[in-house]
């Protein structure tokens, strides 16, 4: 009896050792950037990304893309339509998205016809080039399987 105890033990030991690696060796094969302009789906309705802007501020950038809109880019005051908007390091860089309880990094995807946001704790976002005019990268975040980006961007830095 002793001896199945402690062969119980020993498994569940193990078990917990292998369940406990480290997150970071499996967020690298945890995205996969498609080779297009940034496109998918926000709540099953299709979204391609046409438009969009970057704010720099306190080594952050925050990008909005979106539709395409009646005035473009840094013209834009608030975009219409459906879009997708993160917040990210100033650095070119891979960012593995997730959300725990002390470290942050999502992206939202918002459906304007029901006012609603939608929050990708899944995938990556790499910022490729950033000068002072405008702000390149790929994106792969997903929520499900109805609420996804994929792809390329590149929008113009507003001051």
């Amino acid at each position: 009896m002793k001896y199945n105890f402690l062969t119980l033990a020993l498994f569940f030991s193990i078990v917990i050792f292998i369940s406990c690696s480290d997150d970071d060796e499996s967020a690298t094969s945890a995205y996969k950037f498609d080779n297009v302009d940034a496109t998918g789906k926000i709540n099953n309705v299709p979204f391609t990304y046409a438009d969009g802007y970057a704010d720099i501020s306190n080594n952050e950038i925050r990008i909005t893309l979106s539709l395409p809109q009646d005035n473009p880019g840094c013209a834009m005051f608030i975009p219409e339509g459906n879009q997708v908007f993160f917040t990210i390091d100033k650095a070119i860089k891979i960012t593995a998205l997730k959300f725990t309880q002390t470290e942050s990094h999502t992206v939202t995807l918002f459906e304007a016809d029901k006012t609603m946001n939608y929050i990708a704790s899944k995938g990556a976002v790499e910022i490729t080039e950033i000068t002072d005019t405008k702000v390149s990268g790929r994106i792969d975040a997903r929520m499900d399987s109805k609420t996804f980006v994929n792809g390329n961007f590149t929008v113009p830095v507003c001051q």
